[in-house]
């Protein structure tokens, strides 16, 4: 969304508070918590940033089920895990069931299993060594050895 629609969607208004929360959110979508820690850390007050977080949040404009997605398919679509992504989800802020709920949305789009076939082909590494760099991505102990068996044969 540009920062012109996003200003519309605010009415126009023209606050420092909500520049930088625009300018923040015109580069990517963020979830509420870290739109709170990025403005938090540029001295915004609590009451203010927790008042605009709301207001956005009624506009459409913030939208964690939105950003959820969003993370979960781009971390997929760059062959990580499950596991990975559900983690990094949580770190940013992510409700654990809106968290899963992305994971369950982008594993129909590409299942864990396909993704970890993948990265293997794409890797080319074979046996315990591939099963380690799987389990580090993200991919479930399971899913890392069938893959890394299946790669061996």
């Amino acid at each position: 969304m540009t920062r012109t629609n996003l200003r519309k969607k605010l009415k126009d208004s023209d606050s420092k508070l909500e520049e930088s929360a625009l300018r923040i959110l015109s580069i990517r979508d963020h979830s509420e918590r870290e739109l709170f820690q990025k403005l938090k850390k540029r001295g915004f007050e609590v009451e203010r940033i927790v008042s605009l977080i709301e207001r956005l949040k009624e506009t459409g404009v913030l939208d964690d089920r939105r950003f959820a997605i969003s993370y979960a398919r781009w971390r997929r679509k760059k062959l990580y895990g499950n596991r990975k992504i559900y983690a990094e989800l949580l770190n940013k802020g992510v409700d654990r069931e809106l968290a899963l709920e992305a994971i369950e949305s982008v594993s129909e789009e590409m299942g864990e299993a396909e993704a970890a076939r993948t990265l293997a082909r794409k890797k080319g590494t074979r046996g315990e060594k591939l099963f380690r760099f799987l389990v580090q991505r993200g991919f479930s102990m399971e899913v890392a050895r069938e893959v890394a068996q299946n790669e061996d044969s």
